[in-house]
């Protein structure tokens, strides 16, 4: 990424600066991105590798699923909107000095993972390996901590330079309350979403015990 800290004293940024900055939120962008596909992928894999299955999984599924559109949105603001933004006006400076910059290249936009449900008979029956679905909690957790953590880097690039510039357009430097609240949003997300898995687990294991008791009592007084 550029060294921008030479430039805060004079506040004025040159076309070519302005597309090296939108090149660099790109990639943070990307990153933030890549962590949530991960996150997404963490709670995919326990289902389909079958350490975690049943009617309560499902229903967390559910629960994420209905948050991923908003993920992906937020994910489209930071890799695309905001720096073809950056990167048309730095064209457009550019170009009434006669002095073009190379435009913003801006990679395909990775899609937030849709988790798939497992199969469910509707008889309530669950299973969980409370080993395997513990690490991959914590690799859901973990990556949803490096989503907000590249959130907040963009958030202070853009803070430290973009909305600092005076010679920004003001549409582009009220985009900065935007990427504020994708990082708050990522974060209390990540932080609701634990406590609903950890439940979920909990009664999935407990749901498990009784099953398997009342299973072995059954066959006791068959016997």
């Amino acid at each position: 990424m550029g060294n921008y800290s030479g430039f805060l004293d004079v506040l004025h940024w040159s076309p070519k600066e302005y597309a090296q900055l939108a090149q660099d939120l790109v990639a943070i962008g990307q990153q933030y991105d890549a962590c949530v596909n991960a996150a997404a992928e963490a709670l995919n894999q326990m289902g389909a590798s079958g350490v975690w299955t049943g009617y309560l999984y499902n229903s967390l599924v559910n629960r994420f699923n209905e948050k991923r559109q908003v993920l992906d949105d937020d994910a489209y603001e930071l890799t695309t909107v905001i720096p073809a933004a950056i990167s048309k006006q730095a064209e457009a400076q550019a170009s009434a000095s006669n002095a073009p910059v190379t435009p913003v290249s801006l990679a395909e936009h990775a899609t937030i993972l849709t988790a798939s449900e497992t199969a469910d008979d509707g008889s309530g029956a669950v299973f969980i390996d409370p080993t395997a679905v513990e690490a991959l909690m914590n690799a859901f957790i973990e990556n949803l901590n490096k989503a907000n953590e590249n959130a907040t880097n963009y958030h202070e690039l853009f803070e430290s330079t973009i909305s600092k510039g005076w010679n920004v357009s003001d549409d582009i430097k009220q985009m900065e309350s935007k990427i504020s609240e994708i990082a708050d949003r990522v974060h209390e997300f990540n932080e609701s979403f634990k406590v609903e898995m950890e439940e979920c687990a909990k009664d999935s294991i407990n749901t498990m015990a009784a099953a398997q008791e009342a299973s072995a009592s059954q066959a006791q007084n068959l016997s």
